[in-house]
């Protein structure tokens, strides 16, 4: 009898080992293979990324392969490393695979995934800082870990994770080009220009432009933090003439200037939140050879209205333009109406022509302006006069006159227009 216990006892034993070594030459696998996480993302904000996980633009695929068709415990294990440094690393609550594939656009498919512990939390506080007041993930190289470990004490998995690298790239900021840092500029509309930001085309930027001047014993960045501005103002070009609107540049004084790039709807932060280098350049008169003697009219509307009898005018050379200032005469024809011309006395205030073909100038900017009360001009039809009394031109506002109408009945109507 007690030889026959011994025996089942031995036996038991040896079928049991036989089971277990079964049960465990038996070993499944488990692979994850993360997809549609594009090298560089689109964009940096972390609800764009949350927004598309949520529409199933990132897939993963879990592969599980075993012989054995009895349900195992998993969790996914997430990490996210930047620089080479692990910023969070969570694991979700069991999940339960048989053998085969399963596609997940978000967690939220069968078997469903789920996670209590918060990626936020595990970030160093300068990150959750930026996280929290900017909502968006830092520049920088990324790899994304996913990892699905079996738990289930009776099973052997073996696991295959899957490594995802990323980017996280912002545009890079403007360079500034001129004045040159440490150059000179002219006195009279210099003009500031910079590279313009890259982005896809998607985005459109815009640029303030600070410029300051610089005191004794200041650096151009004190100077830009603390000075009054002599100009700030935004634009969609990367080019700036300093006109005279602005705080006037003193020949011989120091300036420093900045840009500071955006994106007009917010849709991406640039790097350094898109400020440039700061530069710095000294306000010096031109001393080039332009031949003025070329200059002898000048046309303010094609055809109609020209500015002649320069030669008492001021004249101020700049790098790109010459400025004129005092008394010319103003040619109206009226040629083309059979009504002759009209010679007027005008100031030109600040008109600013291009450096170039002075025989065919190009007007930039400016003022003219005469007194011409007394002129009794015949326009229109029979009976009418007009009685002009101011005549102004502008670049923007173009030749305007304040006038006199008077009908045939002998009213009289004050009248201003082009």
């Amino acid at each position: 009898m007690k030889g026959f216990r011994w025996f089942n006892l031995t036996f038991l034993c040896l079928f049991l080992f036989i089971c277990l070594t079964w049960k465990s030459s038996a070993q499944g696998t488990v692979q994850v293979v993360v997809s549609g996480v594009p090298p560089v993302l689109s964009s940096p904000y972390i609800s764009d990324i949350e927004q598309q996980y949520h529409q199933g633009h990132y897939y993963i695929q879990v592969q599980y392969n075993n012989p054995d068709p009895v349900p195992v415990r998993f969790v996914f294990e997430i990490a996210l490393s930047r620089e080479g440094e692990e910023l969070f690393r969570v694991t979700s609550h069991p999940v339960v695979f048989t053998p085969g594939n399963y596609l997940y656009r978000t967690f939220d498919d069968t078997p469903m995934v789920r996670f209590s512990e918060n990626p936020v939390d595990y970030l160093s506080d300068r990150l959750q800082e930026q996280v929290a007041r900017e909502g968006i993930i830092p520049e920088g190289d990324y790899m994304l870990e996913v990892e699905v470990v079996c738990v289930d004490p009776f099973a052997t998995v073996a696991s295959i994770p899957s490594y995802t690298p990323f980017e996280v790239r912002f545009p890079q900021p403007p360079v500034l080009m001129a004045p040159v840092d440490g150059g000179n500029a002219p006195s009279v509309f210099p003009v500031f220009t910079w590279t313009p930001v890259i982005g896809m085309p998607m985005f459109q930027f815009e640029y303030e432009v600070l410029i300051v001047e610089m005191l004794e014993g200041q650096t151009p960045l004190q100077a830009i933090r603390a000075n009054r501005e002599h100009a700030r103002i935004t634009t969609s070009q990367p080019a700036f003439i300093y006109t005279s609107e602005y705080l006037g540049l003193e020949t011989g004084k120091q300036y420093a200037w900045q840009v500071r790039a955006s994106e007009i709807n917010g849709q991406i932060p640039i790097s350094d939140y898109g400020r440039t280098e700061i530069f710095t350049f000294v306000v010096s008169d031109f001393m080039g050879d332009v031949d003025t003697e070329q200059l002898e009219r000048i046309e303010l509307v094609p055809g109609f209205a020209e500015v002649v009898d320069l030669e008492e005018l001021e004249i101020i050379t700049g790098a790109h333009s010459i400025t004129l200032n005092g008394n010319a005469t103003l040619n109206l024809d009226f040629e083309g109406n059979g009504m002759g011309t009209a010679e007027i006395d005008v100031y030109c205030y600040d008109l600013e022509i291009q450096i170039g073909d002075l025989e065919n100038p190009v007007v930039m900017g400016g003022y003219v302006d005469g007194d011409i009360s007394g002129e009794i001009l015949p326009v229109g039809g029979a009976g009418e006069i007009v009685s002009l009394e101011r005549i102004e031109w502008g670049l923007a506002e173009g030749l305007t006159v304040d006038a006199r109408i008077i009908d045939p009945s002998g009213d009289i109507f004050e009248a201003e227009g082009r």
